[in-house]
């Protein structure tokens, strides 16, 4: 099982990345918060993600976790927060974008992944070939602003899989 905060859990619907993700994590988790923000008030706000969330949660694809018994203040949202907790708690990994709340749940002790990990996952695994890797690339590199520089990053560092693979 893997915990999903908001962020992550709205580009994995804008990517359509659920077969991926599940294929790595089998049981997808998020907590009530980020139901709350990202099904509740998106379907309030018309997201059309919100819709698809909710779709995967009635088909059993996302699991709605209650909140932690004991809540921690780490300045961060509510659904990080929580995302975090329940990772650290269960000894399961993270899926966080947001750099803040990544960093901290690392120093923490928390599992934690973000979708460029999760894409290098696939690769590894083969899960993707060389064009799907790329064309996620572009695709995630849109949907979050991303840099050149850190799509760039990514692909150097798929050639140094793929050369380290072809070299063993």
């Amino acid at each position: 099982m893997i915990k999903i905060d908001s962020c992550s859990l709205i580009y994995i619907s804008k990517l359509d990345l659920w077969d991926t993700i599940i294929e790595i994590f089998g049981i997808i988790g998020i907590l009530d918060a980020v139901y709350d923000e990202v099904v509740i008030k998106g379907k309030i706000r018309g997201k059309p993600d919100a819709f698809i969330i909710e779709k995967k949660i009635k088909e059993k694809i996302i699991q709605i976790i209650p909140p932690p018994d004991k809540m921690i203040e780490f300045h961060l949202g509510k659904g990080e927060t929580e995302t975090i907790i329940e990772a650290l708690d269960e000894k399961v990994q993270a899926l966080i974008d947001d750099k803040k709340a990544l960093l901290f749940g690392s120093k923490i002790g928390v599992q934690v992944l973000n979708l460029p990990l999760i894409f290098l996952k696939a690769y590894i695994s083969k899960k993707w070939n060389d064009t799907e890797f790329d064309k996620r690339i572009k695709q995630w590199g849109k949907i979050t602003s991303a840099s050149m520089e850190q799509i760039y990053f990514l692909k150097k560092i798929k050639d140094v899989i793929k050369n380290d693979k072809s070299n063993s």
